[in-house]
């Protein structure tokens, strides 16, 4: 499993500081993922181009069952069936999963009997991110013990919308992820991978948007 959340402290009060890794050296402009299903017969390719504003993933596909799929980044790239052995989402800055979907409420504590803080961290890119730290107090506006709360903002940098697919199991789209870059962060020791699952992604459900099992997936690789 990748070790790419930004490292946090909390210490008296509120502090949070974060880490990012530090890599010397120019990283690849293009990648491809060659899309395999669970019986190992190809359902085509995903070639991902980093530009100013992100990342274009330009994929072609075939022998898709049609309907609305879920296509996300994941984590490690191995593809072995069921590919569950491509972890979850590509997510460095450690974010909830739900591209829409309000901020999970804090349950037994309102706005006067609580207090709230927003911290900055950065991620691994050195991207500057929030937190939202929550605490409830007493009538003296002291911290109540054991009822630190942190709120993490949605969206996984893997998260991405669902593909639709249609009755001749054919589909050719281009989709820009704007967070994602295909650097240092993609492209370590485990690498990542591009994963379509059977259903399509609510864009709210953590961890992974209730989309069910995954069909189809593929190893992203470098082209130089």
């Amino acid at each position: 499993m990748k070790s790419r959340m930004a490292i946090f402290t909390l210490a008296a009060g509120i502090a949070l500081a974060g880490q990012s890794s530090q890599v010397v050296g120019s990283h690849p402009s293009q990648a491809r993922a060659d899309m395999m299903d669970a019986q190992g017969m190809s359902v085509g390719e995903v070639v991902l181009r980093e530009t100013p504003n992100g990342t274009i993933l330009h994929a072609t596909l075939s022998n898709l069952p049609p309907g609305a799929h879920a296509f996300h980044v994941h984590s490690v790239g191995l593809c072995e069936p069921p590919f569950s052995s491509a972890g979850g989402h590509f997510n460095p800055q450690g974010k909830m999963h739900g591209l829409v979907g309000a901020e999970p409420q804090s349950s037994g504590a309102t706005e006067t009997a609580a207090r709230r803080a927003v911290v900055t961290a950065q991620d691994y890119t050195g991207d500057d991110f929030t937190l939202t730290l929550t605490w409830d107090v007493d009538e003296a506006g002291e911290a109540l013990p054991d009822t630190w709360r942190l709120a993490m903002a949605r969206g996984h940098v893997g998260d991405m919308p669902n593909i639709h697919v249609p009755a001749s199991g054919e589909l050719e789209i281009e989709i820009l992820n704007t967070l994602l870059k295909l650097d240092y962060g993609l492209f370590d020791a485990d690498g990542a991978a591009i994963v379509i699952h059977a259903g399509p992604d609510d864009y709210m459900s953590d961890p992974a948007g209730a989309a069910g099992p995954r069909i189809a997936c593929g190893v992203i690789a470098s082209v130089e």
